[in-house]
């Protein structure tokens, strides 16, 4: 198979090399010229590592050259990184750093070894690289930059013809096609429809059956099949359509001279063959995701009669967009039962299936490991056909169908599409079991760690770049069962089965999904995932301690506390990991040697149970990814962790017993992720950070929930959280943590809540435990524009508060609830509101234990003269929940609830609401 480049890491080596720290470094080391030379050669290999990638896969000695230049590329990276770590050392704020960080590094005397060593090893990978240089004249490399091309496909052409006797399966398919094809279309003239689905699935089969329907035959005067296996061209496409007719000859005499036809008499040609004519044009397998070649190609089809239709299919969702396509048709995967007679119709005579019961039975258990894809059905079937031994049977039953090689190269076609960058985060993905559901931001960050991601245009975040890279692997049909959020953003995603195996059938040996014993661990591996779940007495290989170049260490099947791994021997053995995975390991306390991990990028300590982290984790100044969610013990983290400025995900959720954020934590101005702050007492724990820390942390995002607010001493404090400028905050919870009788009114909460306003692009807003009895200025209804985007409001245990902001007219607001709201006794309205509805947008409303209310504010009957229409409450209100609000007599009946749920309420409510509302869910007591 072929080698995957390191397209991200060979630009992450130059860009460092063009820094100002390795000027310097080159300078005062004495390795002025190998620096120099070394960013060169490598920008020289750079220019052609395109061409190679394409060569690659028809020739072994330029697979091998890659090979070993991989190895080279790999050690630079961990040299330049090493570097990095050691000049950072003596000086942790980042704009401080830059040229002076060298100059520190090697003033003592003590650092002269470092000196000669790295100076040592950078000539070494020079003189390595300067080989690897020397070899490419060899191949005949070219200079080319687009990453992203259309690869000539050795593919057999496709016909038109085919037996619907040998189709199973596919008569619904067919028939929903059909009825596409030959009903009036929303355009005007000619249409586009796009059959998409991984390779394999019979996309040309289906299309074959359609176009050689009867009702397709009569309903249209011109049809045209062609097969556009190869070069995505205009005057390749006209051509094709020309010759399919016999309008041109595709003899041999008459190929030569095709290429001397000019486009413009193509283009003639076609338009007569086409205008005013209803014409089917069937281009099967396209690849092509060029919008200007689909718009030029468009504006020759068009003279065709209304109701003209182009069919493609292709297994990019890309394709469909760029061709504009009026309906995209995904193809699904067969069902069990037409799996079955398709295997039966391969693998035995017509009528002799009886005569081997053994073999139906394992011919039963061999369909269902086909995953419903016809090509792998024909494969086997087609294979087994030619023998009825059964223990021939039986070996294929107990083989994994992804060894079979016809398969993967079909499947493979499409990976060979992809630029090399996304090669590497595809096959990255085989680390994790079938059927794992990947959160998409995680799988970023493993990207990222590795080094993945190539730094794109300015300004572009990585992590964009990384949902655009999961955006193109969907769209190919790689990822699938996708999940979005109300952005259309994709959450999460799996991996088809066959798409997996290919993956594991690319990536080996470098990646490799381990036994427990670790006997399949070769000398070649960088990342290592064990699939399966180890027990308690489980302990590390020692195949695995042996290799010293792992980048990649996981467990991603320990959903439930399992072995305890020894922490010493990792962080011994395996210096160059990036990623490490040690969730769930029963962790108690961690070793302080994770500290001498310097290129470690991802730290995943989720689910264990120490009570702290060790003050060296401040050494791992590479991390990026901090991940330690439900580590219920976790009570503190250390100072030291203010030094880690490369961090952007602090993974902190659930961590319940942390009892405050350390000083310094400020720093820290790269995080992306902080699900949970906490404020502690300043007077009991010593280096306590305050809301200040949060000043310049304005790339915040997602959740943050900040904890203990009734520990803030200083208004200025509060003040200087700056949540105003946190603009992509999604989620915002405030809290303070007091008991229920606590005996008086809490002045200073008012304070410090007008402090912590919010951006005005806030989605959610929870506040927890408040002591005031008015909630701030900027909740108000008069203040409607400083939170305009507001979709869900969550208010609890704040005792004390006597009247609630409505709310009424916040545009987007669907979810408000209300919990134990002692001493409520109103909601505030807005007599002078000139809307003509109120609570818009809410679909649902919670109300618990609220036991002095009295009445939800009806608005005021008025009429409103230029649109002659009553004043709105609830309009879209579909759930109703009221427990414990027994003084509450009176709220507006929605016509549009769907389900209403009451307890405890006062029969007055309860009669009105059950009278006056039809709900399809009702439950009262």
């Amino acid at each position: 198979m072929a080698e995957a480049i390191p397209f991200g890491i060979a630009e992450k080596i130059l860009m460092k090399l063009g820094s100002s720290a390795f000027e310097h470094l080159a300078l005062i080391s004495g390795i002025k010229d190998e620096v120099r030379k070394l960013c060169n050669t490598l920008t020289t290999i750079r220019a052609v590592l395109v061409d190679a990638d394409e060569q690659q896969e028809k020739s072994f000695l330029v697979r091998n050259w890659i090979k070993n230049l991989k190895d080279v590329v790999y050690d630079i990276d961990d040299i330049l990184d090493e570097f990095s770590t050691k000049a950072s050392k003596s000086e942790p704020d980042f704009a401080a750093r830059m040229k002076t960080q060298v100059s520190q590094l090697f003033s003592s005397s003590n650092q002269v070894v470092f000196r000669y060593k790295i100076g040592k090893r950078i000539r070494n990978v020079t003189e390595r690289l300067d080989e690897m240089a020397s070899d490419m004249a060899k191949f005949s490399f070219t200079e080319r930059y687009d990453q992203v091309r259309i690869r000539s496909r050795d593919r057999e052409k496709t016909h038109s013809f085919v037996l619907a006797t040998n189709v199973a399966g596919r008569e619904e398919d067919k028939e929903e096609l059909v009825k596409l094809l030959i009903s009036p279309s929303e355009e005007e003239c000619v249409s586009a429809l796009a059959i998409i689905g991984i390779g394999g699935l019979g996309k040309t089969t289906l299309a074959k059956l359609v176009y050689n329907d009867e009702r397709i035959v009569e309903t249209f005067e011109l049809r045209t099949w062609i097969s556009v296996a190869d070069e995505f061209k205009v005057e390749s496409i006209l051509e094709k359509i020309l010759s399919s007719s016999g309008d041109l000859e595709m003899d041999a005499e008459h190929q030569g001279l095709l290429d001397e036809i000019e486009i413009e008499r193509l283009q003639i040609l076609v338009r007569r063959k086409l205008d005013g004519k209803r014409y089917l044009l069937v281009m099967d397998d396209v690849w092509s995701e060029t919008r200007e070649i689909w718009i030029q190609l468009s504006e020759l089809l068009f003279g065709g009669a209304e109701g003209s239709k182009i069919v493609a299919t292709t297994r990019s969702q890309k394709v469909a967009f760029a061709m504009d396509a009026e309906c995209m048709f995904m193809l699904q995967r067969l069902p069990e039962d037409a799996s079955w007679s398709l295997f039966k119709q391969l693998a035995f005579r017509k009528g002799h299936e009886d005569k081997y019961p053994n073999l139906m039975k394992i011919g039963e258990s061999i369909v269902k490991k086909c995953y419903g894809v016809p090509l792998v059905i024909r494969t086997l079937g087609s294979m087994l056909r030619s023998t009825k031994e059964e223990k021939e049977w039986l070996l294929v039953q107990k083989n994994e169908i992804w060894e079979h090689h016809d398969i993967m190269k079909i499947l493979k076609l499409s990976y060979d599409q992809l630029p090399s960058d996304l090669k590497q985060c595809f096959t990255y993905c085989s680390l994790f079991p079938k059927g794992y559901e990947f959160e998409i931001q995680g799988l970023i960050q493993l990207w990222m760690a590795q080094g993945f991601i190539s730094q794109s245009e300015m300004g572009k975040q990585l992590e964009e770049t990384g949902i655009q890279y999961v955006e193109e692997l969907t769209l190919g049909s790689f990822f699938e069962d996708v999940k979005r959020d109300d952005n259309q953003n994709v959450t999460s995603c799996k991996m088809h089965d066959l798409m997996h195996d290919l993956a594991c059938s690319i990536a080996k040996p470098e990646l490799c999904v381990a036994e427990a014993d670790g006997r399949d661990i070769s000398g070649r591996v960088q990342h290592v995932s064990f699939g399966t779940y180890l027990p308690f007495s489980w302990t590390l290989p020692p195949s695995l301690l042996k290799v010293k170049k792992v980048r990649t260490l996981m467990f991603p099947l320990q959903y439930q506390m399992g072995c305890r791994i020894s922490d010493e021997e990792i962080f011994a053995s395996l210096m160059r990991l990036r990623v490490l995975d040690l969730h769930n390991q029963r962790i108690e306390k961690l070793s302080r040697a994770i500290g001498e991990l310097i290129h470690l990028r991802y730290l995943d300590l989720s689910k264990n149970v120490m009570t702290s982290l060790p003050r060296s984790i401040g050494k791992l100044q590479n991390l990026q990814t901090l991940k330690l969610e439900r580590c219920y013990k976790l009570e503190k983290l250390p100072v030291e962790i203010s030094r880690i400025v490369t961090l952007r995900y602090l993974e902190n959720s659930k961590c319940n017993k942390l009892n405050h954020m350390p000083q310094g934590f400020g720093k820290l101005t790269s995080l992306r992720t902080l699900p949970r702050f906490v404020l502690g007492k300043s007077s009991s724990i010593s280096k306590c950070g305050g809301l200040g820390e949060l000043k310049y942390l304005n790339n915040l995002r997602g959740e943050l929930s900040i904890i203990n607010l009734e520990n803030v001493n200083d208004i200025r404090e509060s003040e200087n959280a700056n949540l105003k400028d946190k603009e992509y905050l999604y989620s915002l919870r405030l809290s303070w943590c007091r008991e229920a009788d606590h005996g008086q009114e809490c002045e200073e909460d008012a304070a410090i809540l007008e402090s912590l306003q919010p951006h005005m692009n806030l989605r959610q807003l929870h506040i927890s435990g408040y002591g005031a009895i008015k909630f701030s200025t900027w909740m108000n209804t008069e203040n409607i524009s400083l939170l305009p985007n507001l979709v869900t409001i969550t208010i609890e245990r704040c005792f004390r508060s006597e009247e609630l902001p409505s709310f009424a007219e916040l545009p987007g607001l669907k979810v408000l609830k209300l919990f134990s709201l002692n001493e409520l006794t109103s909601i505030y309205r807005n007599s002078n509101s000139s809307s003509s509805t109120y609570y818009p947008a809410l679909k649902e409303l919670v109300l618990f234990d609220l036991p002095l209310l009295r009445d939800w504010p009806k608005p005021e009957e008025k009429v409103q003269p230029s649109l002659m229409k009553k004043t709105e409450c609830f309009p879209c209100l579909t759930k109703l929940m009221i427990t414990d609000c027994p003084n509450l007599l009176s709220l507006p009946c929605p016509s549009s609830l769907e389900e209403l749920v009451i307890h405890n309420t006062a029969d007055k409510l309860q009669s009105s609401l059950t009278n006056n509302v039809q709900a399809a869910y009702f439950q009262c007591s």
